[in-house]
């Protein structure tokens, strides 16, 4: 699942092990939040393959919290597809671009 969120430009900016398991920043500034950002921050446990997603929305300025479009875990397929929804709700202008660029429009 995280490739649907590198393929429309997040990019990887921090990582982490920790005793428990795994933390990945990543952030996305799209030309159309302006003054905003996005920050993707996934946590996989080492114990089982257990994902919590975080997504959030900072100020470019000063990093401050604005909102969380959602905070999931995917340890059941209900969840997943739950991820998987909201990332397309929330990004449609990028994967409409993405489907038009392979076409060639």
């Amino acid at each position: 699942m995280i490739n649907m969120f590198l393929e429309i430009g997040f990019k990887l900016v921090k990582q982490e092990d920790t005793e428990v398991g795994y933390v990945r920043e990543y952030k996305y500034y799209p030309d159309y939040m302006e003054d905003k950002h996005y920050t993707l921050v996934l946590f996989t446990y080492k114990k089982g393959s257990d994902n919590d997603w975080r997504l959030y929305i900072h100020r470019n300025e000063d990093g401050s919290y604005v909102e969380s479009p959602f905070q999931l875990s995917d340890y059941t397929n209900r969840n997943k597809v739950f991820i998987k929804e909201h990332f397309d709700k929330i990004f449609f202008a990028e994967i409409r671009n993405q489907k038009l660029e392979k076409i060639g429009i």
